[in-house]
């Protein structure tokens, strides 16, 4: 239905945080900052709960997915944060500008190809050609990382 593709095609944002926090989440286990990683995610479950019971009955399903997406970036930024000041990172303002570039583009693109005009898996090509293009335009990703890539 079209209200299912809606929510498919928003619900899609989580996955950046779920990526960003495998990435930093293996950071702060390696650190052995487990208890951390434990109690952010008691917090993630009871904030998700809370944010369920407050937004589902106005919203429905989409409040479902909003208190999802809010408490997947929150923790998501919490582990960066720590992590961060965890292991003295630095953030560098050209790469995170790049990387903002990259998920607006890309946000945008999912946004314009709707997952109920088409074949759905003509879509996710189209986003995945679309996304690495954004990646290769912004420098997140450089010709030189794919050749390499390729000759292994």
């Amino acid at each position: 239905t079209s209200e299912s593709s809606g929510v498919f095609s928003l619900i899609m944002f989580g996955f950046i945080a779920l990526c960003i926090m495998y990435v930093y989440g293996t950071l702060l286990t390696s650190a052995n900052d487990i208890r951390f990683l434990n109690v952010l995610a008691g917090i993630g479950v009871a904030g998700n709960i809370i944010l369920n019971f407050i937004l589902i009955p106005e919203y429905k399903t989409m409040g479902a997915v909003l208190a999802t997406l809010v408490t997947q970036f929150f923790v998501c930024m919490t582990q960066m944060i720590r992590a961060h000041s965890l292991f003295k990172l630095k953030w560098n303002q050209t790469e995170v500008i790049r990387l903002i570039i990259f998920i607006i583009s890309s946000s945008i693109c999912i946004l314009f190809l709707r997952f109920d005009s088409m074949n759905w898996i003509l879509n996710l090509g189209m986003v995945t050609l679309a996304s690495l293009t954004f990646a290769f335009v912004t420098g997140l990703y450089k010709i030189s990382n794919f050749r390499s890539l390729l000759s292994k």
